[in-house]
Parts: structure tokens; C-alpha cells; sequence
């Protein structure tokens, strides 16, 4: 329902939700399009229960950084704060908060040539989705497995 004279009631239109698909707006259980919009069994077990996307009454702030630190660490941030209030037809009476980081870093290597150290952590912590902490660290190899080749480049003639 979109109710444009009444602007307490403007918007209440289920965003994501609809008739056209059962569990809403979601791929294998994900939202499509945005990750501030939850469905149902990504959201804490202590709030109420809704079908298909049980989060779309959503106030995001969202900050990114990058960064290239001492002239070759490759760093970037992303942190969101959002404030959750579910659904019209289902709300949170509540408001939970939610944190979200993410910290990434790659710093190339001088091994084989093209060796890059890449590493992440990642933050959840608040009312909406289980708190949680994960990281990620791998070695990447671009090109042969060889030292740094030259590069020759031939002079162009200009006519």
C-alpha cells in the first residue's frame, strides 16, 4: 500500500517484499541488491519472526576509506551503523543497532615476482544479527612463476 497524502503512512509498502516471489526479493536466502535489507534467517532469533525480507525499515550510516600506507600497504575500511525497525506489518518495538566492519590489507612481496600477502577481519555486533568476528588471509601469484622480466619497449617511429 503507498499512501502519498498521509506522510505518516507514505512508503509503507513492504519494499522487497511482494506477491511476485514467496520468500521476497532473495537469492538462496540473500536479499538482491542491498545487504542492509535482511531476510529472515540471517536476523537474531530474538526478534520476531517475519517471512521473506523481516528487515526494510532501515537508517544507514555507511563510511568507506582507502589508503595506500608507507607507499605500499593497500589498505581499506568499510563501517556501517544501522538502525533496524523490521517491517510495517511486523516492526521491532525495540530498535535494534547494528555494527559492521570490514578491514582489508594486501602488501606486495618480492617473491617469484608478483607475490601479493592479502589479509581481512570482519566485525558484526548488535541486536540485529548474531554477533560475530571472522578474518581471511591469503597469498596471491601473478604472471610465471620467474623473477620480474623487463620490459622492452621498442621506439615508435612518428611520421
Amino acid at each position: 500500500m503507498f499512501i502519498i497524502d498521509d506522510p505518516k503512512r507514505r512508503g509503507r509498502d513492504d519494499y522487497f517484499n511482494h506477491s511476485q516471489f514467496i520468500d521476497g526479493w532473495t537469492y538462496f536466502g540473500r536479499t538482491i541488491g542491498t545487504p542492509f535489507l535482511t531476510p529472515l534467517p540471517e536476523i537474531s532469533t530474538s526478534l520476531p519472526p517475519r517471512y521473506g525480507i523481516a528487515n526494510n525499515r532501515v537508517s544507514v550510516f555507511h563510511l568507506g576509506l582507502s589508503a595506500l600506507v608507507l607507499n605500499k600497504v593497500d589498505m581499506t575500511a568499510r563501517l556501517s551503523f544501522s538502525r533496524n525497525a523490521g517491517t510495517y506489518a511486523v516492526p521491532y518495538i525495540a530498535i535494534p543497532t547494528q555494527f559492521s566492519g570490514l578491514l582489508t590489507a594486501s602488501v606486495p612481496l618480492n617473491l617469484f615476482g608478483g607475490t601479493v600477502l592479502n589479509g581481512s577481519i570482519a566485525v558484526d555486533e548488535g541486536g540485529l544479527l548474531p554477533n560475530s568476528v571472522g578474518g581471511y588471509v591469503g597469498l596471491r601469484k601473478t604472471g610465471l612463476l620467474s623473477k620480474k622480466r623487463a620490459v622492452v619497449i621498442s621506439p615508435r617511429r612518428i611520421f
